[in-house]
């Protein structure tokens, strides 16, 4: 701390944050991955499910960005910065789950 005169906080910020970075780059994928297999086939793409990974992603990322001035001010808050990569496993966790239901998301014959 006295070598780089910054506070505790921003260093630990920045320590754990490398390694939060390394937990982002898996959950980009898994979450590329768990989209992809929740979507049918459509004769137009793949279009729907890319824009709707892409907004999970940045609503990862938006949450990345709202824990980093607080373990910045406050060390002690560390675990915060494991709080994106923990939100996008959920996130493709429950889709990989729904992908494996499908089951459940079928639309019923109305019986008449």
């Amino acid at each position: 701390l006295k070598e780089t005169r910054r506070d505790a906080g921003v260093l630990v910020q920045e320590g754990h944050g490398r390694i939060s970075q390394a937990l982002l780059c898996i959950v980009a994928a898994m979450i590329g991955f768990s989209t992809l297999l929740l979507g049918g086939f459509s004769r137009f793409g793949v279009w729907r499910q890319i824009i709707f990974a892409i907004t999970l992603l940045i609503l990862v990322k938006l949450v990345e960005s709202a824990v980093t001035e607080p373990v910045r001010g406050d060390a002690a808050l560390w675990p915060l910065v494991y709080l994106p990569a923990a939100l996008g496993f959920a996130i493709s966790g429950a889709m990989l789950w729904m992908a494996g239901k499908p089951a459940l998301f079928r639309r019923r014959r109305a019986v008449g």
